[in-house]
C-alpha cells in the first residue's frame, strides 16, 4: 500500500507540473527548442516588468512588486533595489531576473531546460497569484 501511495505521489509531481506548466514554459522558450536560454528570460522579464509597472512610471514600487505575490518579497526588493532609492527601474528588475536565471541554471549550461523549470515549481509551491513563481521568477502571461 505504501509502495502505490509513494509511486503515485511520484507520477503527480512529475507528471502534474509539465502538463501545467506546459503553456508557460512555451511561452518563455520564444525559438521553441525546449530550453530557454537568457534572452528569452530577459524579455520575458521585461514584459512582467511592464505588466507590474502600473502607474507607467518606469519603475516598480513596494506595492507593485507585491504583485509578484513571493515570499520574503520584501527582501528581494532591497536586493534588487540596487541604489536604494525605495524603488526598483526596469534595469535593475532585469538585472535581478537574470541573477535568477543563474541561480535556475543548475547545471551551467546557459538554459533551463524543462526538468530545472519543473523542479523549481515542485520546489516552491503554490503561488498567491498567476503572475510569477520565485526566487529566479518564472513568469506567467
Amino acid at each position: 500500500m505504501n509502495k502505490l501511495i509513494l509511486t503515485v505521489l511520484i507520477t503527480i509531481l512529475t507528471v502534474v507540473p509539465a502538463f501545467s506548466n506546459t503553456d508557460v514554459f512555451s511561452r518563455i522558450d520564444a525559438d521553441g527548442n525546449k530550453k530557454i536560454d537568457q534572452r528569452e528570460y530577459r524579455d520575458a522579464a521585461m514584459r512582467l516588468f511592464d505588466k507590474l509597472d502600473k502607474n507607467k512610471d518606469g519603475y516598480l514600487d513596494k506595492d507593485e512588486f507585491k504583485a509578484l505575490g513571493i515570499p520574503n518579497g520584501e527582501k528581494l526588493f532591497k536586493d534588487w533595489d540596487i541604489n536604494r532609492d525605495g524603488r526598483i527601474s526596469r534595469d535593475e528588475f532585469i538585472k535581478g531576473s537574470l541573477k535568477q536565471f543563474k541561480d535556475l541554471d543548475k547545471n551551467h549550461d546557459g538554459f533551463i531546460d524543462r526538468s530545472e523549470f519543473d523542479r523549481k515549481r515542485i520546489e516552491e509551491g503554490p503561488r498567491k497569484n498567476e503572475l510569477t513563481t520565485a526566487p529566479f521568477i518564472i513568469f506567467y502571461f
